[in-house]
């Protein structure tokens, strides 16, 4: 796989700055489609695409269920060269469907382009949306407490279940993913997102030169999906023993075996878990990091409270053309034509970039051009996003060497670290990141797991559709949990109860809102479930059914919504709602209830295993715990052993032998018992 990707990889070296007419040849290989959706008199969507300047042959009409294991395996329909149009009458309301289509031809490098949509009628609500954990830089929350508290409030008033973990700038990747791994454990599948706020230790893994420049770009890239990698069972195909790299000019891409930088450039198997970063480590032209990231967390929650007001179209300034059928602008053209339509997409030839989002407002801007670590020729700098506001909250920009994006005043990062809108950033080329989920009500978070991992439903490169799978290297800059369409936030909630358990929910009425969602659970980090989907009013009563005897805590979000029409389809759009805790005397036990509520067994994980230098073992509850460990002679050994914080000890076992060990752990009169091998 190695030597597939090495000759994939090597043609972006060979780039220069060209201002052939780039922009069409390349929105040849997108297939831009929009939406028009009905029930009357029967559910209808109706797919439509604009024509290419190529010779087309034909267009094949694949359709999947969306966020679903189906994959695009036989197509639904086969039309001519002249069609502009489908229409799929086999389709229920409330159902989301994900529909391809490939456009072959004469005209292409590669004989292909391709589209994507998400398309339904009237999508219900997404309520809960998992288990968040947001890993925050120590120092971050001694600076600005009050904002990080925003922060929180604004996630869980989105329907996730947030879980914030301190963490200290010194701790070590390893120490990091054991925590999380330990999260992991705790809440399983649920576990969704990951959001890293702050200088946390940054994963870096592989060999390959992904922009082709070798061999002074060779050696690891930052990989932060590393992190998402969770489970427990495949740690150890994440190995540092193979990568010899020292040509790199940065001295952050050397990979030596036992550096701590991993030898793959491949994930061992599918992410699950959303990942992105928010962090100014390394940004001193924009000032104090500390700083821009209050900035930053200002402007986010704005976005979220549709304090910003971007218009709803895309912009593309694409300077690298076919590229020989790699088309990295069509990630930007099929995306925007499915989130604003054809006619909102704003296509530059001549017009400068810069201005363009200097003087308007986009949702999402895409710009591609010949790179440093600061720039993308014909496209903007880092430097300009010190100077300029430039209005776009979500961006991807690509080009050589800024994609490897832990470097000083990096531009993947600038337009987040910018006065300006910035909020995410991608670099969508190598390869191409898909968004088009976003424009049914997804987060970002979700297309970044979807661009890494599903490589089948998306091919990467249409010469070499395989080189780029699962790369470890594509990294979210920004909030994992931003959507496309924010709306104006519930921002007074009343929760009283009467002396027989009535439960009394009343708010004040949000603009732009015609109804209600009311959401309970059994706490607040409790899984959400939706009571009444339509309140028109703006007060509610319930009478929750007790889950046992004693005191019972019930957590209830209520969140504006109305129905919300895209150039996808129509789906049920929320705001930020807002929530608040009522406690009951139960008197009646409600056996699923109470075992939806007792805490699990305490299990002993160690991680990795087998391991070569450290061992992380956790608990439900460890933080006060004597520990034996003991090899398969029966020997008692005294490895070093230090507490790093959530329930996780770290054995360091570079100085024992080889084999195999048992590990007896005493807390508070229980005993747990776990083994490891050490390679």
């Amino acid at each position: 796989m190695k030597k597939l990707l090495s000759i994939f990889f090597v043609a972006l070296s060979l780039l220069s700055f060209n201002k052939i007419s780039a922009q069409q040849i390349s929105r040849h290989y997108a297939v831009m489609l929009q939406a028009d959706v009905t029930n009357n008199p029967k559910p209808k969507i109706t797919l439509s695409w604009t024509k290419d300047g190529n010779t087309t042959n034909q267009y094949l009409i694949f359709r999947r269920i969306a966020n679903s294991s189906q994959t695009f395996t036989s197509s639904i329909a086969s039309l001519s060269a002249n069609d502009t149009f489908f229409v799929d009458t086999n389709v229920t309301e409330g159902s989301l469907y994900e529909y391809r289509i490939d456009r072959s031809g004469t005209g292409f490098t590669t004989n292909q382009g391709r589209g994507y949509i998400t398309s339904g009628i009237n999508i219900p609500a997404i309520g809960d949306r998992g288990t968040l954990l947001l890993l925050v830089e120590s120092k971050i929350n001694d600076t600005f407490p009050t904002q990080l508290k925003n922060l929180e409030d604004d996630i869980r008033n989105d329907g996730y279940r947030v879980k914030t973990l301190l963490i200290n700038r010194a701790e070590s990747v390893m120490d990091v993913k054991a925590k999380i791994i330990a999260e992991y454990q705790k809440v399983g599948n649920e576990l969704k997102t990951i959001f890293i706020l702050g200088r946390v230790a940054v994963p870096y893994s592989g060999q390959v030169a992904i922009d082709g420049h070798t061999p002074d770009h060779n050696g690891a890239w930052p990989a932060d999906i590393f992190y998402g990698h969770v489970n427990p069972a495949n740690q150890t195909s994440w190995t540092d023993v193979s990568v010899n790299e020292t040509r790199s000019t940065r001295e952050k891409n050397k990979n030596i075996p036992g550096d701590g930088k991993f030898d793959n450039d491949i994930l061992p198997s599918d992410a699950t878990i959303q990942v992105g970063r928010v962090d100014f480590d390394g940004m001193p032209t924009f000032g104090d990091e500390y700083e821009i990231l209050e900035r930053y967390l200002r402007k986010n929650h704005l976005w979220k409270t549709n304090q910003l007001k971007a218009e709803e179209r895309g912009l593309v300034r694409d300077n690298f053309g076919a590229m020989g059928g790699e088309a990295f602008s069509a990630s930007g053209y099929y995306a925007f034509s499915a989130m604003f339509g054809n006619q909102n997409l704003v296509n530059l030839t001549t017009s400068n970039y810069r201005d363009s989002l200097r003087n308007g407002t986009y949702t999402f801007a895409y710009g591609t051009g010949a790179g440093s670590y600061t720039s993308a020729g014909g496209v903007v700098n880092s430097n300009n996003f010190v100077s300029d506001s430039l209005l776009a909250p979500f961006n991807m920009l690509f080009g050589s060497y800024f994609g490897d994006w832990d470097s000083d005043n990096n531009l993947l990062r600038a337009p987040l670290a910018s006065k300006g809108w910035g909020l995410t950033n991608a670099w969508s080329g190598r390869p191409r990141w898909v968004f088009h989920h976003m424009a049914m009500g997804y987060n970002i978070g979700h297309s970044q797991l979807l661009s890494v991992n599903d490589y089948q439903s998306y091919p990467r490169n249409p010469t070499l559709p395989n080189a780029s799978q699962r790369l470890v290297t594509p990294a979210l800059m920004g909030d994992p949990t931003l959507r496309l369409h924010p709306m104006n936030p519930l921002t007074n909630l009343i929760v009283s109860k009467s002396s027989d358990s009535t439960v009394f929910l009343q708010w004040l009425p949000v603009s732009g809102a015609d109804h209600y969602i009311i959401y309970r659970a059994d706490s607040i980090n409790g899984k959400l479930t939706a009571i009444e989907n339509s309140v028109t009013k703006t007060d509610y009563t319930d009478k929750p059914k007790t889950y046992k005897t004693g005191l019972n805590t019930f957590y209830y979000l209520v969140k504006p919504a109305k129905l919300k029409q895209s150039a996808s389809g129509t789906y049920i759009n929320t705001g930020l709602g807002k929530g608040d805790t009522v406690s009951i005397v139960g008197e009646i036990k409600d056996p699923v209830s109470i075992a939806q509520n007792t805490e699990s067994s305490l299990e002993l994980l160690t991680f990795p295993n087998p391991a070569t230098q450290v061992v992380y073992i956790s608990a439900n509850g460890l933080n006060n715990a004597q520990i034996q460990i003991i090899s398969s002679n029966g020997k008692v050994i005294n490895p070093a052993i230090s507490y790093i914080g959530e329930n996780i000890y770290k054995l360091d076992i570079s100085n024992i032998s080889s084999g195999l060990y048992l590990i007896n752990v005493i807390q508070s009169n229980k005993q747990f018992k776990g083994k490891f091998i050490k390679k």
